[in-house]
């Protein structure tokens, strides 16, 4: 089957990753480490997804090996004057974030200064920025700042251009609500 090329997050998406995030925050295992990669940057980087994909497993088998579940969110984007690019948010357990990133810095490999990203989720802006790519139409209802509008991504996206961690994606999110007599969702939506 043939992958499909979309302009924007569809809007179920964006709530999926709010969704994900706040249920991330109930968990105990917020998001506090963001991860920024330009993949044309990267030395012999011909398939940025394939490289995402990859990535994201080293990084599930480190925190396994840590006895940590992987707990993310990652959107792809491709913005005016830049090649295909991810923006990743993850859970790194406390006193870990060092030695995470010259994990990183592995596993993306040789790549010109500025590919690789690294930072602290300091508030929710970081995820207004991530979701910008949603029609603007709905930036009122999901609480972006239309100043995010100017580095929407303007060449379609082919493939999935969303995901989030299966400890926070929609089932696990329903079996806490049914284990725990509530709608989860109802709470955290605004």
């Amino acid at each position: 089957m043939a992958l499909r090329a979309s302009n924007s997050i569809k809007l179920e998406n964006a709530r999926n990753l709010m969704a994900a995030v706040n249920f991330a925050d109930v968990s105990g295992l917020k998001l506090n480490t963001t991860v920024n990669i330009h993949w044309s940057l990267v030395d012999g980087c011909s398939d940025p997804r394939k490289r995402q994909a990859g990535l994201i497993e080293k990084a599930r088998h480190w925190l396994n090996h840590r006895k940590i579940p992987l707990t993310c969110v990652w959107v792809l984007e491709h913005a005016t004057g830049k090649k295909l690019h991810s923006h990743m948010a993850l859970h790194v357990p406390k006193g870990r974030g060092a030695e995470f990133k010259r994990q990183l810095v592995r596993w993306v490999g040789p790549s010109f200064p500025k590919a690789l990203d690294v930072g602290r989720v300091n508030d929710r802006g970081w995820f207004n920025y991530m979701i910008k790519d949603v029609e603007p139409a709905f930036y009122g209802q999901l609480g972006i700042h239309p100043a995010n509008r100017k580095g929407r991504s303007i060449q379609p996206i082919v493939g999935k251009r969303v995901g989030v961690s299966q400890n926070i994606g929609q089932a696990a999110r329903d079996r806490w609500a049914a284990a725990n007599s509530t709608k989860l969702e109802d709470s955290f939506l605004s």
